[in-house]
């Protein structure tokens, strides 16, 4: 589904009418999805003097296969108030009972790329999430110094990587299945509690809180094969 809005030029400071899109059903839209993952679908180009930037707006992504629903909600954290029903109204415009999906709150378009490749690759964010936290250590170990604003899954020539964005560089780290396997069999039952039917957001905070829980960053020592 399209909007026409009006938005302001951040470089000529014209006011301009732009078409978003603000809804993806993947098995009515697959083109659109096509556009997402390759990082076009929020691509805004001024028609007046052709400045480029990334729109950020508020987005439902709908994997009805998956019984998967992703929000791009920007600055949810400042509209609690009116979250919930927009939540529920975008839901209800989808014309299904949400009540087994999983459903997941995000800010940005990066982090709403990053659980749809995830999924598609049969992994659960809350697994992935875990397994960033412990693969931080070995960044720090191979990269000291490096300050780390971001890091996402990310899949290289079909392998995934963990992608690290740090202040001057981006940094492809392997993937190890031993710490899948180890976030797995210690926080199985974080992982496996998908929280059907509730609004969910899972990010690194979520991973750590689950890390805290377990108190195992403490007593063990993780080591990648």
């Amino acid at each position: 589904m399209k909007q026409t809005v009006n938005l302001t030029c951040p470089v000529c400071n014209q006011e301009v009418e732009w078409s978003i899109t603000t809804r993806l059903n993947t098995r009515e839209n697959p083109n659109l999805k096509k556009d997402l993952l390759a990082g076009k679908l929020f691509d805004f180009e001024c028609p007046v003097c052709g400045a480029k930037r990334q729109l950020e707006t508020t987005f439902l992504y709908h994997d009805p296969d998956k019984k998967l629903m992703i929000f791009l909600i920007p600055n949810y954290q400042s509209r609690q108030e009116e979250i919930e029903a927009l939540l529920d109204q975008m839901a209800s415009q989808e014309g299904v009972d949400i009540h087994d999906y999983q459903l997941r709150l995000v800010l940005h378009s990066t982090d709403l790329i990053e659980k749809v490749t995830l999924f598609d690759w049969g992994l659960s964010d809350q697994e992935i999430e875990i397994v960033k936290v412990l693969t931080d250590g070995l960044f720090a170990q191979e990269f000291p110094g490096k300050l780390v604003h971001n890091r996402f899954f990310y899949i290289k020539d079909k392998t995934p990587k963990i992608l690290y964005i740090t202040e001057d560089d981006q940094l492809l780290v392997d993937f190890h299945d031993s710490l899948l396997e180890f976030a797995n069999s210690k926080f199985n039952k974080a992982i496996v509690d998908q929280h059907q039917g509730q609004f969910m957001v899972i990010n690194q905070a979520w991973a750590l809180n689950a890390l805290d829980k377990k108190n195992t960053l403490k007593d063990e020592t993780i080591e990648a094969e």
